[in-house]
């Protein structure tokens, strides 16, 4: 399991109240371990699927700064991948007045607008909640606030839909994109 998240590794599980499994899932990031509770059903090996033969569909969110993103992507077991949509809200116009990005009205757009762009995701992918297998979003680095308000998000789809919430790096995800993207 720990190969096809490329580096995640998975340790003890136990049940939350709703009766889903909880699952901390370890983030590699620079220098340090990012923990997460995540309410994960692909994990367990009771519920684990064959996941080197079937496809997965990950809903992913990023509002690191002043763009707001939600995407969804198909991954096949052999690591390849397929973006199925992709949802930017481009923040420009309302940080050009003050010569830079301002943090607190960043986090303000991304509340205003990220279900917005989630629904529009999922819509254009032709998916459902129940049909993902998992919900993406960054945990940092990044403005704080932003952070938060797509981290929060995650976790309450994920929670609701009893599905494992993946806690990615920003700059991993950058460097590592090019991989979900190959053809072989």
């Amino acid at each position: 399991m720990g190969a096809f998240f490329g580096g995640w590794g998975v340790a003890r599980a136990g049940a939350g109240a709703s009766g889903c499994p909880l699952v901390p899932i370890f983030i590699r990031g620079i220098g340090k371990l990012y923990p997460v509770d995540a309410r994960a059903r692909l994990v367990i090996a009771a519920n684990l699927r064959d996941v080197t033969h079937s496809m997965m569909h990950i809903l992913g969110l990023e509002t690191s700064c002043d763009e707001t993103a939600a995407a969804v992507v198909a991954r096949h077991g052999d690591g390849s991948g397929r973006i199925l949509s992709n949802v930017v809200l481009s923040q420009v116009a309302d940080h050009a007045p003050y010569g830079g990005v301002v943090p607190e009205i960043a986090a303000r757009v991304h509340i205003k607008h990220l279900d917005r762009l989630v629904a529009q995701a999922m819509g254009e992918a032709g998916l459902t909640f129940a049909e993902l297998d998992g919900v993406a979003a960054t945990a940092g680095p990044g403005l704080l606030g932003g952070v938060i308000i797509g981290l929060t998000t995650a976790k309450a789809i994920a929670m609701a839909n009893c599905k494992p919430l993946l806690a990615i790096n920003h700059i991993d995800d950058n460097a590592l994109t090019p991989r979900l993207l190959r053809t072989g």
